[in-house]
């Protein structure tokens, strides 16, 4: 699969909304909520409980690492021993699989 310039454009475009989204609500909820680094397009949303989580799409991440130049392998395996694997405590984001 390749990424062409307008999903890349679209990429783009969706982070920055979700960015402006996301820090709203937060603002107003829960200061220690975290996120993950650059995956800003793939916010699809935020936990109902607390803590507080944010929500991506993992196929959208793997886009994402995609459009910055890595193959679709290396962006699943970036994915799975860097992102996904990664445990910080209780305001760890959420990656889900879209069905």
């Amino acid at each position: 699969m390749k990424i062409h310039k307008t999903e890349k454009s679209h990429l783009k475009k969706l982070a920055k909304e979700n960015r402006k989204r996301l820090t709203e609500i937060l603002e107003e909820m829960d200061d220690e909520t975290l996120t993950a680094d650059g995956f800003d397009a793939a916010i699809v949303g935020i936990t109902d409980f607390s803590p507080i989580r944010v929500i991506y799409e993992y196929d959208t991440c793997v886009r994402v690492l995609m459009a910055e130049g890595m193959s679709e392998e290396d962006a699943i395996e970036h994915m799975n021993f860097n992102v996904t694997g990664s445990y910080v405590g209780a305001h760890t984001p959420i990656f889900i699989h879209s069905l």
